[in-house]
């Protein structure tokens, strides 16, 4: 559907260039964002980064999660070992105690989760929202000075064929990489 609009807003463009020929020349270029940002310093510092600070927030879960599972595991293995002691009272309730600790475990680990994918959601973020700012910076830059009415994404999936001599991808990087301060050598925070 998103497809549909684009390639319709798209036509339309089209259909009224005729009409804008005569207030202004539509200079049209495209980019591939993926290659961009693959191709952009910082970048792979910052998906390293977030690979790592993913891998803390994981284990953070699962020593959670190790210590909710050795508590069950206890009271169950403590019941196993009272059961044939105990009333028909007391078994009944040393299992509606098992199962409401099981009940509880299932509602900890989908709020653990939850509360993991909202961190790393926010984590990736904050150390990719500086690199799609100076990206945007620069296309927005590179269309201006370039004269571009409009600049297309190829990852987007909104282009379907368009001369190779638009593609501003190249371009794009290399202002990038010549903006980019140079590599410390302790390298990234």
């Amino acid at each position: 559907m998103r497809r549909f609009a684009t390639l319709a807003a798209l036509a339309l463009l089209v259909a009224t260039a005729g009409t804008l020929e005569a207030q202004q020349v539509l200079k049209i270029g495209y980019l591939d964002s993926g290659a961009v940002l693959r191709e952009t310093p910082g970048a792979a510092e910052a998906q390293a980064q977030f690979q790592q600070d993913l891998q803390q927030i994981q284990a953070q879960i699962d020593a959670q999660v190790q210590t909710m599972q050795q508590e069950i595991e206890t009271a169950i293995t403590q019941y196993q070992a009272q059961q044939a002691t105990m009333t028909d009272a007391a078994r009944q309730q040393k299992e509606q105690e098992i199962t409401a600790m099981q009940a509880q475990y299932q509602q900890a680990l989908q709020q653990l989760n939850a509360q993991a994918e909202t961190q790393a959601g926010e984590r990736q973020q904050q150390l990719v929202q500086p690199i799609m700012d100076r990206i945007n910076s620069v296309v927005d830059a590179l269309r201006t000075e370039g004269g571009y009415s409009l600049i297309f994404d190829l990852s987007a999936g909104a282009v379907l064929a368009a001369d190779p001599a638009l593609d501003l991808t190249s371009e794009v990087i290399r202002r990038l990489q010549a903006e980019a301060p140079p590599a410390s050598p302790g390298g990234a925070n």
